[in-house]
């Protein structure tokens, strides 16, 4: 007998069952994470080598369709129109947030200081879910540690990287970095090391909704960030690529100066995660020196 949609609907998500640790106040709806049925041969692709742009926008659509482009389990209206929920941190936020991590990582690995960061394929494929889900977790747009949304995303993280086929001491190793404590670097350089790219990508798609005198503070300390590799002359060329992918998928900017929403081109991506990433991947840092 064939499936009706709401039957299929519900094989393709599971509400998250939150650990102690990412418990909040009692929220007024549910979260939900994809389910993936993956092969083994699948399972096998995502530890040992780089999954390519397809394999992500087939991972990144489920994701978003299920997980995150819902509304706010704690404050529902957080909406731009009837299709296109949590603005401010939604899809096209994550996939620009992966973006930015592989551009920040290329350019880390290819320095000549600071610490060398060269991950397995498992490690970056690993690390790139972790972008994807890194604020995954909100449930409104509560600011700082104390919606727990950290914890939150972790654990989002956690429950579609065991779907995938990564390895146990890869995802606790990776879990780590998405809740690592905002002010206590990470004993692991490597942990650390890792969490400062992600950071770095997360504070440069801030131009989406911080004005320039609030961004200002925040692209200085991408400059000092990246110092520490050396790449400080990086930072007006990073910005420059941030501020091009969020208007690519139609998102408002607030700095350098004011721009709406292009409100077709943004719904349009933030239901279609899939099609998000692969527009991403086609922008690439050296056409933004």
């Amino acid at each position: 007998m064939a499936q009706t949609k709401k039957e299929e609907c519900d094989e393709l998500k599971k509400p998250i069952q939150w650990t102690d640790k990412a418990k909040l106040k009692k929220l007024n709806g549910k979260i939900f994470i994809a389910s993936f049925k993956q092969s083994e041969e699948q399972k096998q692709h995502i530890t040992d080598r780089v999954l390519s742009t397809k394999e992500w926008s087939n991972i990144f659509e489920k994701i978003n369709k299920y997980c995150i482009n819902q509304p706010y389990a704690g404050a529902s209206y957080h909406k731009l129109n009837k299709n296109t929920w949590r603005p401010n941190h939604n899809g096209t936020h994550s996939a620009r947030q992966v973006r930015s991590f592989e551009v920040i990582y290329d350019l880390v690995s290819q320095s000549n200081q600071g610490m060398k960061l060269q991950l397995t394929p498992e490690e970056l494929n690993s690390l790139k879910l972790a972008a994807y889900c890194y604020r995954a977790g909100r449930v409104d747009e509560t600011g700082m540690g104390r919606d727990q949304n950290r914890a939150r995303s972790a654990q989002i993280y956690e429950e579609h990287a065991k779907q995938l086929g990564l390895s146990q001491n890869t995802i606790e190793w990776t879990s780590a970095i998405i809740n690592r404590h905002y002010s206590e670097p990470m004993d692991d350089p490597r942990q650390e090391c890792a969490y400062q790219i992600l950071d770095i990508g997360h504070r440069l798609d801030l131009h989406r909704c911080f004005d320039r005198k609030k961004m200002k503070g925040e692209v200085e300390h991408i400059r000092n960030a990246l110092g520490q590799w050396g790449l400080e002359s990086h930072t007006p060329s990073l910005c420059r690529l941030a501020i091009h992918m969020i208007r690519s998928t139609g998102c408002r900017i607030k700095s350098p100066h004011y721009e709406w929403y292009n409100e077709k081109v943004f719904s349009h991506f933030s239901q279609q995660g899939g099609q998000c990433w692969e527009i991403l991947s086609d922008i690439h840092y050296h056409d933004h020196p």
